[in-house]
């Protein structure tokens, strides 16, 4: 059972992950946030068709950062292996040769959300605390 389940949240992944990368995708991205700054009666209108509701066409990244987001929410600073293991349980890391690393890249573009303290632990950023 469990690994019909991590079979199905791979390729799931893969799939998401190629219409992420399919450049008509991407163009009508584009289009749509270009269209939105010409049009700014109607910018929550563009805002909700360039954002899907459904997580099929959000980025690996993006869902990636709103389970840190929300667990950080949750419980504060977490160190990165427990954040890591959240990950995997959620099937949104583990895929990767080396998930550990994989994780530091995307925190190494993620400054501004997140603020490590140097001993493996994180938190979001005090602008976002202060905003909350």
């Amino acid at each position: 059972m469990i690994a019909i389940v991590s079979a199905l949240k791979a390729e799931i992944t893969q799939l998401e992950d190629e219409l992420y990368n399919d450049l008509r995708y991407r163009k009508l991205t584009r289009l749509r946030a270009a269209l939105a700054e010409y049009e700014p009666a109607n910018r929550d209108l563009q805002a909700q068709t360039i954002t899907p509701p459904n997580l099929i066409l959000q980025t690996k990244g993006d869902r990636i950062k709103a389970a840190i987001t929300a667990l950080l929410q949750q419980r504060g600073t977490v160190h990165r292996k427990e954040i890591l293991s959240h990950l995997i349980a959620q099937g949104l890391l583990g895929h990767e040769k080396d998930p550990m690393a994989s994780l530091a890249a995307y925190f190494s573009s993620w400054r501004d959300i997140f603020e490590p303290d140097g001993a493996g632990n994180w938190s979001l950023s005090q602008e976002l605390k202060a905003a909350e």
